[in-house]
């Protein structure tokens, strides 16, 4: 489910292919008019959306309670297609087989096929008219979709057609009992007990409700009896105490006869006053039968788990769910079973300490897959409400943790307790149904934990659409500087089918950070494996890093697939680096037509708009998305780059002001200190690099800070202070500042340019891929001609690629005029580095 922490999270937008439908919610048990519908989850601060993270189905949103279930869209559809064709199939082989009818029909209705499930009703209605579980089968179908008149006809027919079938006699009498006939519902229940039966507690209270009613407390407190013996614990809840003190009072018993009064041993006052040695001895009795806490065994993933502790049978938990296990005091193991891929053992002790078994509630969670979020969190109950921060704790993918003290385990706060005095502090311990995407935007220090890998990579396992979850990834990596652990783990599952293009991406991006040069092998190899697999032909084709290489590849796979969107992507990039922007927006166009909220088709098409002299289009849809969310950082900082281009600072300020005025109204604290980067980029298009200096010194992110200064410093001219700062940078950084401080330097006439060439053909030369061979276009170890080539066909960010042309063509000369040119048209919007590139143009011209 959706969820934010100060506005900042998650939160689903739009509704297509809505369905409605009368039913009983499947968590909190309400009738109500559930919903179905196609939708799109962002990440979104303040509520409003700022970042995509995929489309989604969201079955049977409650109104009441909102929980609901949630699938990936493209899930979904595979899934809901494939069950109803295999239901489909199965019934049309075995018409007359009951079981495999009501599969059809249970397929039907939970695909959302509401019309197709009505007739298979008639269907099942008409085939097994006298079959009694047949009729049970539609009474509960009925009953879910809110038709409970409809469904109290089935329950009955059920029994008619067969009154010695126990599920008929059960049904009749819970049809009875909706229809306001208690005795009638008695009988059934009656017969249903003679069977072997065992009426539920919640059944004889809700007959006990029906004959207090209609004026039959005898008959009532006769019932609530039997509801004590079963369920003792039902006389404290309130519900079953107001019953009984109705109940006395009308038959005049006793107060307190059906729902005793809080007994002294149970009143705290009391108990504190009792003498010390009595106290005592009751601990140690309960501590030598007792001794343990209350151990829970969760489940963080998307997908149930099956878990067994010690030499126990396994147990199956549910998504965001978890079991509760009673141990003694000692060494324990849960065992995951299943899914196979997140098999293995987890040690935990049960050791809460004497003191906390005593007096206190602990609570020991275990989390056998790593994938949990547990949160502990403190409140405070009084007449006035308080305002403070109140006490919380976030443990994630911990495989055991004991919390020492919490009032409520695994249960939301009341929304209301009795005190005895001004006010009272409580706790709880739960879980935090939160993506874990979604979990690092809102707490980014929890990526320094030791346990985050764990976490993420289980998540990794369970999950079918992965993109946003591998950038998490990636990150984390680079915090732990775990880039070879990343790559290992990616490298056990490319065999896994369906191919996952998004795992493929990261797997190859690692695998190249870490100096790998035998990728394309590799995929050649798979691609003899499958030949005429669209995924495995564009992820081959993007390990050329030059375009008269990875063009046929591009052109090859869309013969196969002519909309598939990746190889599109591709191909748009490719065109976009060699300068074809008519090209590459074609491209992109194509993408959008087949998928029109496309990320990173909508990002690119905008850069290609500028490159095409579209500036009019490109501001009327960046105004557009402005208007939808005036946060989004991405296109207010177009926004003002494009203004900028055309000569109109103006405009760039004012949308500059505009979005800091709404940071400031609807986020004041602005952690990620937005109006900071945006007022260090008007700076720069300015050309006030002193005063882009100065605002750059008050970002509180390191690593942010670092970057900026790093390329003020080189705006201003000083090339020493930049190569400096560059070693201050992370690793991963590091080559692209060398480049960039090698052209400062080199266009200045800096006699440290060579020195800056070494070092950014060292940091270059450790990768493999695109970014190795910039290395080696760097070293310039090539014949005049072929370097020139590569250098031109080479794919990169068009910035980067610029700065390599023109670091290129000083070594060039007969080239250096083309190479100059195409550095010239990719300088498609004014960035970071545009006076860089400005300045190296005309001194190369000149």
């Amino acid at each position: 489910m959706p969820y934010t922490v100060n506005g900042i999270g998650t939160n689903y937008y739009g509704k297509q292919n809505l369905e409605k439908h009368q039913g009983v919610c499947g968590s909190c048990g309400r009738e109500v008019e559930l919903k179905s519908y196609d939708t799109r989850l962002c990440f979104c601060v303040l509520y409003i959306p700022l970042i995509p993270l995929g489309k989604k189905r969201v079955v049977d949103d409650c109104p009441a309670c909102r929980r609901h279930h949630v699938l990936n869209h493209s899930v979904w559809e595979e899934q809901r297609g494939k069950a109803i064709r295999e239901a489909v199939a199965a019934y049309e082989a075995a018409p007359d087989d009951i079981e495999k009818a009501i599969a059809m029909h249970a397929t039907l209705a939970s695909a959302g096929e509401r019309a197709a499930a009505a007739k298979m009703v008639e269907t099942l209605s008409e085939r097994f008219p006298e079959n009694a579980d047949v009729q049970v089968y539609l009474g509960n179908s009925l009953e879910e979709i809110g038709e409970t008149q409809r469904s109290n006809e089935r329950f009955h027919l059920a029994y008619q057609a067969d009154s010695t079938n126990p599920l008929a006699q059960h049904a009749s009498a819970v049809a009875f009992l909706r229809e306001g006939k208690p005795e009638e519902a008695r009988k059934r229940l009656d017969e249903f007990e003679k069977g072997g039966g065992q009426v539920a507690p919640a059944i004889l209270f809700a007959l006990a409700t029906e004959f207090e009613k209609q004026n039959d407390p005898a008959t009532a407190a006769e019932l609530l009896r039997r509801v004590s013996d079963v369920a003792p614990n039902a006389r404290k809840e309130k519900g079953f105490r107001q019953l009984a003190k109705k109940v006395e009072e009308t038959t005049g018993e006793r107060p307190g006869t059906l729902a005793a009064p809080v007994g002294w041993w149970e009143n705290r006052a009391v108990w504190v006053g009792a003498g010390a040695v009595a106290i005592a001895a009751a601990l140690f009795a309960y501590d030598a039968h007792v001794a343990g806490s209350l151990t829970y065994v969760v489940n963080g993933l998307p997908k149930p788990i099956s878990v067994a502790v010690d030499d126990g049978e396994s147990s199956r938990i549910l998504p965001g769910r978890w079991s509760v296990l009673k141990l003694p005091v000692g060494e324990h193991v849960a065992r995951v079973v299943d899914p196979p891929e997140h098999a293995g053992e987890t040690p935990f002790s049960v050791n809460p300490g004497r003191f906390s078994r005593w007096l206190r509630k602990p609570a020991t969670v275990v989390d056998p897959t790593r994938s949990a979020m547990v949160l502990y969190e403190e409140t405070v109950y009084s007449e006035v409400p308080v305002d403070r921060d109140n006490a919380f704790e976030v443990v994630i993918g911990e495989p055991s943790h004991t919390f020492d003290n919490a009032d409520y385990h695994f249960v939301d706060f009341p929304a209301e307790i009795e005190i005895d005095r001004e006010e009272v502090t409580k706790s709880r311990v739960g879980m935090v149904e939160i993506d874990p995407e979604v979990l690092f935007f809102n707490f980014p220090d929890q990526l320094e934990r030791p346990e985050v890998l764990d976490f993420i990579e289980s998540h990794l396992l369970a999950v079918d659409e992965s993109e946003d979850l591998l950038g998490v990834y990636f990150g984390a990596l680079t915090e732990h500087d775990a880039l070879a652990r990343g790559e290992a783990f990616l490298a056990a599952r490319l065999d896994h089918q369906p191919i996952d293009v998004e795992w493929h991406r990261f797997y190859q991006r690692l695998a190249e950070l870490n100096g790998q040069r035998d990728l394309p092998a590799r995929y050649d190899g798979l691609l003899k494996m499958s030949p005429e697999d669209p995924d495995l032909m564009y992820l081959r084709a993007r390990l050329e890093s030059y375009a008269d290489r990875s063009r046929p590849l591009y052109e090859r796979a869309l013969e196969v697939d002519a909309d598939h969107v990746m190889t599109l992507l591709g191909k748009a990039y490719m065109e976009m680096a060699t300068g074809d922007f008519g090209a590459a927006l074609e491209a992109t166009d194509r993408v959008l037509t087949v998928e029109p909220e496309n990320f990173r088709a909508v990002q690119m098409r905008r850069r290609l708009l500028a490159g095409v002299d579209r500036r009019d289009e490109l501001e009327r849809e960046l105004q557009t998305a402005i208007a939808e969310s005036p946060l989004n950082l991405l296109a207010t900082e177009l926004m003002m780059a494009s203004e900028a281009a055309r000569g109109d600072l103006d405009a760039a300020r004012q949308s500059q002001q505009a979005f800091a005025a709404k940071v400031a109204e609807e986020w004041p604290k602005d952690p990620y200190q937005l109006n900071v980067l945006t007022q260090v980029l008007l700076l720069r298009l300015e050309g006030d690099y002193p005063a882009a200096i100065e605002a750059a010194t008050t970002l509180t992110d390191q690593a942010r800070r670092a970057g900026v200064m790093q390329v003020n410093a080189l705006l201003s001219g000083d090339t020493a202070t930049a190569a400096e700062l560059t070693g201050d940078l992370e690793a991963i950084n590091q080559p692209d500042a060398w480049l960039w401080t090698c052209l400062a330097a080199a266009t200045a006439g800096d006699s440290d340019a060579a020195e800056y060439r070494r070092q950014a053909v060292e940091a270059y030369s450790k990768q493999g891929g695109t970014f190795g061979e910039i290395g080696r276009l760097l070293a310039g170890d090539l014949p005049e001609k072929e370097l020139a080539l590569r250098a031109y066909f080479l794919e990169a960010e068009p910035d980067l690629k610029a700065a390599l042309l023109l670091l290129t063509a000083d070594r060039t000369e007969m080239y250096s005029g083309r190479l100059v040119e195409l550095a010239e048209r990719l300088i498609l919007l004014p960035g970071d580095k545009t006076p860089l590139l400005e300045a190296a143009i005309a001194a190369r011209k000149s």
